[in-house]
């Protein structure tokens, strides 16, 4: 018989194999997490550092942008503009967020409306060029005259009067949802009915300002432009003894602002208001993309007090103001121009506050793609389709016929939203 005592030793020898192996905790398969570079690797101190949540070419992207003005700007509710800013009927103000042309205008019956900036003839400006605001209970396209009044409705067409098969009634402008709150013109691009106001958070209401903003009389203000990200607006800037962003930054620009702490509101995803203390007067902040690397800074000084708003301090802050957001917004094309390493490098410096803004349009961004994804193709809230009236198509090509107007295509077409 055979000695039994080799296969004895080899089961026990696999039997503690086993038990330390099972005794082993296992290591979790790593998901948002990273390790050190191979080269420092013999470090015996090996680091794991999260993944940044944010694309690395989350400021610079023209893809992102894209998606931006579809899944935002074309589709949620937008802070546009304060009623202050309306002094009376037929003033209006033109707005371009992500590039999208539209005006407020405050209609004959006092209530404010919004339509998309485009002749419905040749897709032309219906407001004048090159201005950004204005007063005119009409408002005339400079193509081929077509005009409109604050309502919205065609009431000329230079040579279609009497042309069989047009209807004047057909061919008004396209509005855009507008709800008021607060003293706050808020818009809705999209073409769905559902939702028929805002559906804002607490920080999202111009409440918490301590102000009553429609009761308020406006300053002045004016827009600038700079060649910039609209999100770098909300990112941290290194200074010397401190971090903060652009609106902190334009906060602690005025030496009075170390008495005490500003009230302020953000109205996402572009609108800050805040209050200047030791004084009736208050500031909104309107920051719209207008391409993947231009951005519009509309600025507005209002006061809480009509009776003081034209006092000279009021101005003189009004002159600073603007001074120093052009030197922010120099200082933010600065760091456009500087790289895009950057851009990366910095999305690691935000704040908590920052921090939550920029994760809130990523989740909106994550919304909509998936919603893309199972319909497989780009969904623009906002577009509107080309006109397929045949009866005005009749109508245009008589007209072309009698050489009453030029060709060309027909400016609906242009309309990509």
């Amino acid at each position: 018989m055979e000695s039994i005592f080799p296969p004895l030793v080899a089961l026990l020898l696999a039997a503690v194999y086993f038990y330390r192996w099972a005794s082993t905790p296992a290591t979790p398969t790593p998901t948002l997490l990273k390790t050190t570079p191979p080269e420092s690797q013999a470090n015996p101190e090996q680091t794991v550092t999260k993944e940044p949540d944010l694309p690395t070419d989350w400021l610079t992207s023209p893809a992102i942008f894209e998606l931006e003005k579809r899944a935002i700007f074309s589709k949620q509710w937008l802070p546009l503009a304060l009623t202050p800013l309306f002094t009376k009927p037929g003033t209006y103000i033109t707005s371009t967020p992500a590039g999208i042309p539209l005006f407020l205008i405050k209609s004959k019956d006092g209530q404010i409306r919004a339509f998309h900036n485009v002749c419905r003839h040749r897709a032309y400006p219906v407001t004048r060029p090159g201005r950004e605001s204005g007063c005119s209970t009409v408002l005339s396209c400079r193509y081929h005259g077509w005009s409109y009044d604050s309502y919205g409705k065609l009431i000329k067409a230079p040579k279609f009067d009497g042309v069989q098969g047009f209807e004047k009634s057909a061919n008004g402008l396209f509005g855009v949802r507008v709800n008021v709150s607060g003293g706050v013109v808020w818009a809705n691009l999209s073409t769905g009915v559902e939702g028929g106001e805002p559906d804002m958070k607490k920080d999202e209401t111009a409440n918490g300002l301590g102000v009553d903003v429609g009761g308020s009389a406006w300053v002045g203000g004016g827009r600038l432009e700079g060649v910039f990200n609209w999100k770098m607006a909300r990112e941290t800037r290194t200074l010397p003894s401190r971090q903060c962003s652009f609106i902190q930054t334009v906060l602690g620009s005025f030496l009075w602002q170390r008495e005490s702490k500003p009230r302020s509101a953000f109205l996402f995803p572009n609108m800050f208001l805040f209050t200047m203390p030791s004084s009736q007067d208050w500031i909104s902040l309107n920051i719209l993309p207008l391409s993947e690397r231009t951005t519009s800074v509309r600025y507005d000084l209002c006061s809480s007090s009509p009776e003081k708003a034209n006092e000279e301090g009021s101005r003189a802050l009004l002159s600073s103001l603007e001074e120093r957001i052009k030197t922010l917004i120099s200082e933010l094309e600065t760091k456009c121009q500087s790289g895009n390493s950057n851009f990366t490098s910095r999305l690691s410096e935000l704040d908590i506050e920052s921090s939550n803004k920029q994760a809130r349009i990523l989740d909106y961004l994550k919304e909509h793609f998936r919603l893309e994804k199972i319909h497989g193709e780009e969904i623009y809230p906002a577009k509107r389709e080309p006109r397929i009236h045949k009866r005005y198509e009749q109508a245009e090509q008589l007209c072309k016929e009698l050489e009453c107007i030029g060709g060309g295509s027909d400016g609906l077409n242009s309309l990509a939203w």
